[in-house]
């Protein structure tokens, strides 16, 4: 759009090829729209819905071409191919707008950078851009994008604040901004570790501070409501001390507002700390990932240990920050002994804190699913549906979401019988009551002393926000509160 395209975006979070209301609507939003070419963008947990709304497009706008692009098809594009017509891979605005004139000028997409495609039955990959040096160059995100829509409730509406607010967990008082691309780390389960070798290239790239507070300044104008602004970076502290020091003096001065980062552990240090509390640091989010050396060393090739971690935690801690620790579970190349050394590592850092628990997936093009397709063949293609958002329900996930609220005498009984039998009959039954204790008594009042936290410590503050967050509380424990809520029943 900002290149003078006329341009479309279309959300299908929660779409169904078996609501035939739904694909009625989908199938009537697209004739209606009769766009030149569709782009769709995808991770690999959206395979198959990406192949259900491909095969709409196909039976209502056959002429249309038809371009996958995102993580999974740059890895996988042959894969992809057998619907799309074009895939584009690794970093594509150059592409899109290639595409676009290509698709004005009635051109084939052939010798576009970054396009793979199939000849004669071959495949054909075309040479890559390089990936992108100055990032000041791309448009800005909009909080809430222009000329956008959505599927929602069997009907395509065009996304409002009010329908921003129902999607977003935080009722769209959050503004997500990105201000680097790449990772100082390589990580076997991480796609960074695709794109490092895609590119032969581990430069971090930064936005300038002037671009990204200018950004932010239109955000908040924009949209007064804002309460916080979260930088979605792999590693935002991964910035150099003068570029951390820029940061927090002109946010400081210019935005005001609280603040999210995302950091591995080694790149916490008091310096930086220091000089983004002072300009509104409010939560911040470590990877641990793993309390064993063992599974950090030899599984991750993770260049960060539980001692790195345990440091950070304690320079958190000393400057009153609010955080929430990163760790991957359901890896069957842990042993007792490594979820051990986790749990142990968690009832050892200083309080407040959340702890995330995610379910470590196996993604083609990563180390890791090297050599777990190895072990574990007939679970080659579990990626495609498994949700990394949802770890199983073992005693040790459950342990581990539990200790940063549960008193030291709970967090002990649930450890000792941990050690006695990590599968056991006691240590389940503790859990399970231990848990509901928990969510009903317990972790209310945690979290209302982590949230004041994050609002430097005020209660006034604390109490004019706490709504949003009972919202969040009750539909994260109780999903027909979700239901309820999104239909309009409750006056919140």
């Amino acid at each position: 759009m900002a290149h003078g395209y006329d341009s479309t975006l279309f959300y299908l979070k929660y779409f169904d090829k078996d609501c035939s209301e739904s694909v009625r609507s989908v199938r009537q939003f697209l004739k209606d729209t009769a766009p030149a070419f569709i782009g769709v963008s995808l991770m690999s947990i959206d395979y198959y819905k990406a192949i259900d709304i491909t095969k709409i497009i196909r039976e209502v706008l056959p002429e249309t071409t038809v371009v996958w692009g995102g993580i999974h098809p740059t890895i996988y594009p042959e894969m992809c191919l057998a619907f799309a017509d074009y895939v584009s891979m690794g970093e594509s605005e150059q592409t899109l707008l290639d595409i676009a004139e290509a698709a004005q000028n009635k051109t084939g997409f052939e010798k576009i950078n970054n396009i793979a495609y199939k000849k004669a039955g071959q495949l054909i990959k075309n040479p890559l851009n390089a990936p992108l040096e100055n990032l000041d160059t791309l448009t800005s995100y909009e909080h809430i994008p222009k000329n956008c829509f959505v599927l929602e409730q069997k009907k395509v509406l065009p996304l409002t604040e009010k329908l921003y607010k129902i999607y977003d967990k935080t009722q769209g008082n959050s503004y997500s901004v990105v201000s680097s691309r790449g990772c100082p780390f390589s990580c076997t389960y991480c796609c960074n570790n695709f794109f490092k070798n895609l590119y032969n290239y581990k430069k971090i790239r930064r936005r300038s501070v002037d671009q990204i507070i200018e950004e932010l300044e239109r955000a908040v104008c924009d949209y007064p409501s804002l309460d916080f602004v979260n930088f979605e970076d792999d590693s935002f502290l991964s910035g150099s001390n003068d570029y951390i020091a820029e940061f927090s003096e002109k946010y400081s001065k210019k935005i005001k507002k609280p603040f999210i980062v995302h950091s591995i552990p080694v790149s916490i240090t008091e310096e930086k700390i220091i000089a983004l509390k002072k300009a509104g640091l409010a939560w911040v989010n470590v990877g641990l990932q793993s309390g064993s050396d063992n599974v950090l060393n030899d599984i991750y090739k993770r260049k960060s240990l539980k001692k790195d971690f345990v440091k950070a935690t304690q320079i958190l801690k000393t400057h009153h920050v609010a955080a929430f620790y990163d760790v991957l579970v359901d890896n069957p190349y842990e042993t007792e002994q490594d979820k051990l050394a986790t749990i142990e590592t968690i009832f050892s850092i200083p309080k407040p804190f959340i702890i995330r628990v995610f379910s470590l997936t196996f993604y083609p093009g990563s180390e890791l699913y090297d050599r777990f397709v190895t072990d574990f063949p007939e679970l080659s293609e579990a990626y495609l549906e498994k949700n990394f958002c949802l770890p199983t329900n073992e005693n040790y996930n459950q342990i581990l979401k539990m200790i940063p609220f549960i008193f030291k005498w709970q967090s002990r009984l649930l450890i000792s019988a941990f050690k006695r039998n990590p599968k056991g009959k006691i240590l389940t039954l503790r859990v399970f009551v231990v848990k509901y204790v928990n969510v009903l008594f317990i972790k209310p009042f945690r979290l209302f002393k982590l949230i004041r936290m994050s609002y430097q410590g005020s209660y006034l503050v604390t109490m004019l926000n706490l709504r949003r967050y009972f919202v969040h509380y009750i539909s994260k424990h109780l999903p027909a509160f979700s239901y309820f809520r999104n239909k309009g029943v409750l006056p919140f």
